[in-house]
């Protein structure tokens, strides 16, 4: 039994005819084996073909159109040459007509001009003739305004001559009026400034107003002569006495209370806290009978704190009852307080 050989061929798929199994394209009829580039060399003719068909259509449309066109542009042409033929004769019987009116208008503009002229021909001899009398009237009025100017000139140089006169005697007014000014405002301020004082004084005097008092001393730096009167018209009249009744008691509840029955504590306490000043000052005057080292001290706490002038200066008087100081002022304190300082040792050994 014999082994069967592999099949070395096979059949073109075109002429039928045997070629070899591994061959591509057949060599009885020359056709590729192979399918899909068989149909794809066959659809690549096909579009090729077509292509071909579709320019040579698309050629003759454009060759029909393109034919229309130059008949219109021809018909166009035609049409613009008559236009042109007729605008032409059109212009030229225009032309002719507008010669013919622009003569008319020259000759009537010649006409015209002629009349203008022999007019202004007219109106120049006019001109002329005025112009003589302008030039006559015109001599006239300058030397008329020449006499004139002369007048005004020698008038402003008189009135300039006046007003400079009037300018020196306003000047020498206007400096018056200020020296009297200031000597004025100078008077106004000194009296102004004595009227401070005095009020400082009368406020000293009617209210026993101690700080009043201070301050006139205060505005004596300068040793002003206002207000030094004011100053002595101040002490002057606490020099004459005290405005505190001889006869004023004092009382509590409504009862009359003897000197010799109120403590020495009690008194000095209502020397430092009494609303009254009369009652302060009063307590004051009783003090000087009462020689003992805390009097002392109450007192000279009421001259350098007490407000009021009537209690200061009744401090003072006692103070110098007790202490034996002898004061060259009748209000002045610090001289007080500089004896007190160098005699106080002394003095509280002769006191309770």
């Amino acid at each position: 039994m014999q082994n069967k050989q592999p099949a070395k061929e096979k059949l073109c798929k075109y002429c039928q005819q045997k070629i070899d199994i591994n061959a591509k394209v057949c060599h009885h009829c020359e056709r590729d084996q192979r399918f899909i580039n068989q149909h794809f060399t066959s659809s690549i003719t096909f579009v090729m073909v077509a292509i071909a068909i579709s320019q040579a259509a698309m050629g003759w449309l454009q060759y029909k159109e393109s034919k229309t066109k130059r008949v219109e542009a021809e018909e166009v042409l035609n049409k613009a040459n008559t236009e042109s033929r007729r605008a032409f004769i059109t212009l030229s019987t225009n032309t002719h007509l507008i010669k013919s009116n622009t003569e008319d208008v020259l000759q009537n503009a010649r006409r015209e001009s002629n009349k203008i002229v022999n007019k202004s021909a007219d109106t120049l001899k006019i001109a002329e003739k005025n112009l003589q009398n302008t030039k006559y009237i015109t001599d006239k009025a300058r030397s008329d305004i020449k006499g004139i100017e002369t007048s005004v000139n020698n008038h402003l140089f008189n009135s300039n001559k006046l007003i400079d006169n009037t300018q020196k005697e306003f000047d020498s007014i206007k400096s018056s009026i200020q020296l009297v000014k200031k000597e004025t405002l100078s008077q106004l301020d000194r009296l102004k400034s004595r009227n401070d004082l005095t009020l400082l004084a009368d406020k000293a005097i009617s209210k026993g107003d101690k700080s009043a008092f201070e301050a006139l001393l205060k505005n004596n730096s300068e040793e002003d002569p206002s207000t030094i009167a004011e100053i002595l018209r101040v002490k002057s009249f606490y020099l004459v006495g005290s405005r505190i009744p001889d006869d004023f008691k004092l009382g509590e509840n409504g009862k009359e209370l003897k000197e010799d029955e109120i403590t020495t504590d009690n008194l000095i306490s209502n020397l430092k806290y009494s609303d009254l000043w009369f009652v302060r000052g009063k307590i004051a005057q009783i003090l000087s009978k009462r020689k003992e080292k805390k009097v002392v001290e109450a007192l000279l706490y009421s001259i350098e704190n007490d407000n009021n002038l009537d209690v200061h200066k009744i401090a003072i008087d006692s103070f110098c009852i007790i202490t034996g100081y002898k004061r060259f002022d009748i209000l002045n304190t610090s001289d007080l307080l500089k004896w007190w300082s160098g005699h106080k040792d002394e003095i509280e050994k002769n006191l309770k």
